[in-house]
């Protein structure tokens, strides 16, 4: 079964996998090395990074795909890509297509294992079981994103010259970008008067065959504080 990590450990882990993926850090004195708490989230809210699998009370649980996503992230990062073009390489990309990019040694995840395993009566990992029936419950207009500051920004050390966006998930390999928006001017309101002409777009790309899966409704794609 799949480990699920919370966000610190999920930080730890991305660190080891950049260190065994032969990672040589970033060429821009602006761009954090590794991913922290607070940048893991700023990810999120930008959409280039998937919502946690699962939140149990407050604390939120991260998987495998996660972990991919960073490490793609870091590692395009380092080729001089901006973050607004990361998220055009990997928006909707599968986990074969984000472990691509993330170049990641052939025995990682079966050494990962084995720490974990030693680790289990100190910090228990969360099993991903049921994990898929929870994720994305609650329905994407109930809620607003999470907006980060400029100064927050700064402070944490991410990349501050990033446009601000908002990704909005239109189902299963749907996701619509939209660059330059702030995401305090995202309201449950304004949500719902889009909902028939999402619901829509995402049916004609199904159609279209660019995505899998049946048409669902949008799902929740909203960070929630703490």
């Amino acid at each position: 079964m799949d480990q699920l990590w919370t966000i610190d450990q999920l930080a730890d882990v991305v660190r080891l996998a950049l260190e065994a993926a032969g990672y040589n850090g970033q060429g821009s004195g602006r761009v954090r090395e590794i991913p922290d708490q607070r940048t893991i989230r700023y990810y999120t809210t930008l959409g280039i990074l998937d919502r946690p699998v699962e939140f149990r009370g407050r604390t939120a649980y991260y998987g495998r795909k996660h972990l991919l996503q960073l490490v793609a992230i870091k590692r395009l990062q380092a080729r001089g890509l901006s973050l607004v073009q990361v998220q055009g390489s990997i928006a909707g990309a599968d986990e074969s297509t984000l472990a691509a990019f993330a170049e990641l040694p052939a025995d990682f995840w079966e050494r990962q294992s084995k720490i974990a395993s030693a680790a289990q009566g100190r910090t228990p990992l969360r099993s991903a079981s049921g994990a898929a029936a929870l994720a994305g419950r609650s329905r994407f207009w109930a809620c607003r994103p999470v907006a980060t500051t400029a100064a927050e920004e700064a402070t944490a050390g991410t990349e501050i010259a990033a446009r601000p966006a908002v990704a909005l998930s239109l189902g299963p390999g749907v996701r619509l970008v939209i660059e330059g928006l702030d995401p305090r001017q995202v309201t449950p309101e304004k949500l719902e008067s889009l909902k028939p002409a999402l619901a829509d777009l995402a049916a004609a790309i199904r159609r279209l065959g660019w995505a899998p899966g049946p048409t669902t409704q949008p799902r929740d794609t909203c960070e929630r504080q703490p």
